[in-house]
């Protein structure tokens, strides 16, 4: 499958799951392409990859992902996550234990003790924020 097929694939899941908000689900898919590129070391010179991404390449196979994100847009979601982290805390750690550690929504409130709705409005705030503050540049 080719990059571009497998993000049109990838945003037609997070319009599904964003419901008709494409922006939302824009940013939904540049926060989970983001955590990629973060996880695989895709922002650092060729020869420093990541200890996860060394961790998780089993020798004959590739089953590390790569993102599918541009190191500017990684760049820019960086900042604005950054951003979301000082202003607002308990959106950005929904957001990391979300995406960065592919926590679901069950999970995470069990572990913070908040009921899901909590949590998924907690996600869902975030994801606006990071789309306001990506959209402000």
């Amino acid at each position: 499958m080719q990059a571009a097929d497998q993000y049109a694939e990838a945003f037609q899941e997070a319009r599904a799951t964003a419901g008709k908000d494409e922006n939302l689900a824009k940013t939904e898919l540049l926060v989970e392409q983001f955590c990629i590129w973060a996880r695989t070391g895709s922002g650092v010179p060729s020869g420093c990859k990541s200890m996860m991404a060394l961790a998780m390449a089993v020798e004959g196979e590739s089953t590390v992902r790569e993102a599918l994100i541009s190191d500017d847009q990684a760049l820019a979601v960086d900042g604005a996550w950054r951003r979301l982290e000082s202003a607002r805390p308990d959106e950005a750690m929904v957001l990391q234990l979300y995406y960065f550690h592919e926590w679901d929504i069950p999970m995470i409130s069990r572990r913070c003790r908040a009921s899901r709705s909590t949590v998924s409005m907690l996600r869902k705030c975030g994801l606006s924020f990071i789309d306001a503050a990506i959209g402000d540049k």
